[in-house]
């Protein structure tokens, strides 16, 4: 992601082998060359970025710095250890460079849908002679430009529409654009945009784990945009007002790279929206100083429902368009969620400036009214009471029809073959910050806030990052040294095992293991609880519990099968990742132990230390370590 003045890097990690081994240190014959195409979004035509042809690099290992002391101490040569070498670009750099390319539009601008694809192939060179070349496709997004699209329907379309309906009322009063219908929907939409790109940039750009991938709900919410903005553009354009320049309008009217926006873009849904824009400006009023009627609030909950029908059926469109995306996109979905939760308590008084003019009581009735549920409030007024009815108020109103309709979505998405997901709905009111504020779970509550970087309660607060160390070596150590499988390992081969080890902590719901992929990793529980869930007949079943110490994929670890089962946290948990990668340069080493991992395994299975080895299990070993059958 680009933005201005940032310092910001992306990095590459590549291997050299040498046979089946990688190596470490570079021999002085050997060279390394880099070449950075943009490849224009018809695929037809790429274009090499000024500066990135054929240029030589000096390899380096980023990982020095934090191996020191851990893992050179224990061997007498380097060579014995296989870490990945890093390539690292600068982002403003290259996006810089890429300006400069003399290509038929505007690199990075909204002719561009605001991104540029790229290519980033490495040569090895011995002697002058290309041996070896290896190459990957990468994006570069305009995050500046990021809601450029709704800024504009918010400043220019709902100002220009709030004094039109001004004017024609002739009331004499000042009214802002905070009163118009759709106001709420564009203010704690562009806020939930806000707090999920400030987590895809904790992930991409200062290295969190805010998120499980980025990427794609980066994609996602770009296309979003994209229809849903231009879909709305498409309306009022027929009303005398277009919001695209000139230049822009041709653009989008007739440039390929749009093509897959104007056949998805959904204007009769747009103009029920567009019809739902009235302000109520006459009527009831309980303070002389309020500037519209009290019902304008239903105007805004009816309207924000309408918009976001139509928004989330643009999502639909932005999820083809963004890709498949199986492994994480539930937890992608909690998260995105809970963000528009966030939004809605934190900018309840920019989009409903109307409650100012109310009493504590009447507000706290408006915001939190739980339909079928009048305890806890003080007799209302039935002028407040009889307009709202029995309905759930504005915090609940939101929150509630957005979890659904999100849930609609991610069951489309499912049956498409774009989404996955664990249980009856993507998103259940378990992983709701405001349910389970109201049913009064504060630990899970907690649990939830922590997990997205944010402080325990209701409150949005972002938390301070701690450095405590959450996984001392000693644990992982200590931890990994009951699992079965590596009990046939030295005691060296432990521990730089234990110390290539990836720790992962989990949130409620989050899944450490999907049903049905492959995956060449094992799993150690530190701390907290997990469910074994299985997908039998169409219908998701909890299979079993599991507590500190169970230890998850074991088989699939060093045979790269696919996973039988989904495994996911309760509330939370602590795990120890070991991958087929991390014990790979410990079998480079002592290459008879594939023999021993398989006899291991064999007697797991078989529950027989007697049983012979099976050869097809070794093979299988083999190709999963080294990438050969």
């Amino acid at each position: 992601m680009y933005s201005e003045n940032s310092k910001d890097e992306i990095n590459f990690l590549y291997r050299i082998f040498k046979g089946d081994r990688s190596i470490y240190l570079l021999p002085e014959r050997l060279s390394i060359y880099v070449t950075i195409s943009l490849i224009d979004k018809t695929k037809n035509k790429s274009y090499i970025v000024p500066g990135w042809e054929y240029t030589k690099v000096e390899p380096e290992h980023k990982g020095n710095e934090m191996l020191t002391g851990r893992i050179h101490d224990r061997y007498e040569n380097r060579e014995m250890i296989s870490e990945a070498w890093t390539l690292s670009i600068p982002v403003n750099r290259l996006f810089n460079a890429a300006k400069k390319i003399n290509s038929d539009r505007d690199l990075f601008e909204f002719s561009s849908l605001f991104f540029e694809n790229f290519k980033v192939q490495l040569d090895l060179e011995y002697e002058g002679v290309k041996v070896s070349s290896d190459q990957h496709f990468f994006e570069i997004y305009n995050e500046p430009l990021f809601g450029s699209l709704y800024k504009r329907v918010m400043d220019d379309l709902i100002g220009w529409d709030t004094t039109l309906q001004v004017e024609k009322a002739n009331t004499g009063r000042e009214i802002g654009i905070e009163y118009h219908p759709w106001f709420p929907v564009l203010c704690i939409g562009t806020e939930k945009a806000n707090l999920y790109m400030k987590a895809i940039i904790g992930d991409v750009v200062e290295e969190k784990r805010m998120l499980t991938d980025p990427g794609w709900l980066l994609r996602v919410g770009l296309y979003l945009e994209l229809l849903t903005c231009l879909g709305i553009i498409e309306v009022v354009k027929e009303k005398g007002k277009d919001l695209l320049t000139k230049s822009e309008r041709e653009i989008f009217d007739h440039s390929p790279y749009f093509k897959e926006i104007r056949d998805r873009i959904d204007i009769p849904a747009w103009e029920k929206v567009w019809k739902a824009r009235k302000m109520d400006i006459s009527g009831f009023r309980p303070n002389a100083n309020m500037p519209v009627s009290f019902t304008n609030l239903l105007r805004k909950k009816a309207t924000t429902l309408l918009f976001l029908h139509a928004h989330h059926d643009d999502l639909k469109h932005a999820i083809e368009l963004a890709g498949v995306n199986i492994h994480n996109s539930q937890e992608t979905w909690h998260r995105v969620f809970r963000d528009a939760e966030r939004a809605v308590l934190k900018m309840d008084q920019e989009a409903f400036p109307e409650l100012n003019y109310l009493t504590k009581d009447v507000k706290k009735f408006v915001l939190w009214h739980e339909r079928g549920n009048y305890f806890g409030f003080r007799l209302i007024p039935k002028k407040f009471s009889g307009s709202f009815g029995d309905q759930d108020g504005l915090y609940l109103s939101a929150c509630r029809e957005y979890k659904e309709s999100m849930n609609h979505v991610a069951e489309w998405a499912r049956e498409k073959g774009f989404m996955e997901y664990t249980g009856n709905e993507c998103v259940p009111s378990s992983a709701s910050i405001l349910e389970n504020f109201l049913m009064k779970n504060y630990g899970r509550l907690k649990y939830l806030q922590n997990q997205d970087g944010y402080n325990e309660g209701i409150d949005v607060e972002e938390r301070e990052d701690s450095s405590t160390e959450r996984f001392p070596f000693e644990k992982i150590y200590s931890t990994l040294s009951t699992v079965s499988i590596f009990k046939t390992l030295q005691e060296d081969e432990l521990k730089d095992l234990s110390k290539r080890a990836r720790p992962i902590e989990l949130g409620h719901l989050e899944r450490i293991i999907v049903q049905g992929r492959e995956g060449s990793s094992l799993f150690v529980l530190h701390e907290g609880t997990l469910e074994v869930v299985s997908r039998i007949d169409e219908v998701d079943q909890v299979l079993a519990n599991l507590q500190k110490g169970a230890v998850i994929g074991e088989f699939s670890f060093l045979t790269g099968e696919k996973r039988t089962a989904a495994v996911r946290a309760i509330d939370f948990a602590l795990m120890i990742e070991v991958s087929a990668d991390n014990l790979r340069p410990i079998v480079e080493k002592r290459p008879g132990l594939i023999k021993e991992l398989a006899k291991t395994m064999e007697a797991r299975k078989n529950a027989n230390e007697n049983t012979l080895v099976d050869k097809n299990l070794m093979s299988k070993i083999s190709s999963t370590l080294f990438g050969r059958k």
